[in-house]
């Protein structure tokens, strides 16, 4: 008896044996490694900025201290961090986006909120209340998997309860 993944699946007939059982190819994640993913994506994850503000050289940001500033830089708060699933292992690797741009995880996730660099953008363009895209058009689930060396499906399953769920 053979039960084909979401990957088994798009290696055609010959690999399904008596039952293809679809797993993250459900929810738009790449379901092969190393081809383009036929998948449309279906889970977008925005979360919204809970402060901002201008730090000098020297600053110490997150947990422990874990990043210095190197020169004056504009942080911003969004309120999100492991205790909603996202690993620890993004800190000061991961990044979000905002219209586009990249703006890179500063320091340590903390259990509800990460600090991320907003230096690139111009001032006041995120407030209070902005939202910046974590999963959706800029960052995958493979994309936000890669930076925090798992896989896409520890990162889908690990969202936690505390976020708002719209299903269309």
């Amino acid at each position: 008896m053979c039960f084909a993944n979401s990957g088994g699946i798009f290696l055609g007939a010959k690999y399904h044996g008596v039952l293809a059982r679809p797993g993250i190819a459900l929810y738009g994640g790449a379901p092969t490694n190393g081809m383009s993913n036929p998948m449309q994506p279906v889970v977008k994850l925005d979360v919204a900025v809970i402060q901002t503000r201008t730090v000098p050289a020297g600053t110490r940001v997150g947990y422990g201290g874990a990043k210095v500033t190197s020169g004056q830089t504009r942080l911003a708060t969004i309120a999100t961090g492991y205790a909603d699933g996202l690993p620890r292992s993004l800190s000061s690797r991961g990044a979000v986006y905002f219209e586009g741009q990249r703006l890179p995880i500063v320091g340590r996730v903390s259990m509800d909120s990460i600090m991320i660099d907003i230096t690139a953008l111009p001032e006041g363009t995120l407030t209070l209340g902005s939202l910046v895209e974590v999963i959706g058009p800029h960052q995958t689930l493979e994309d936000i998997a890669r930076d925090a060396g798992t896989i896409s499906y520890e990162i889908l399953t690990s969202l936690g309860h505390r976020y708002q769920r719209t299903y269309r």
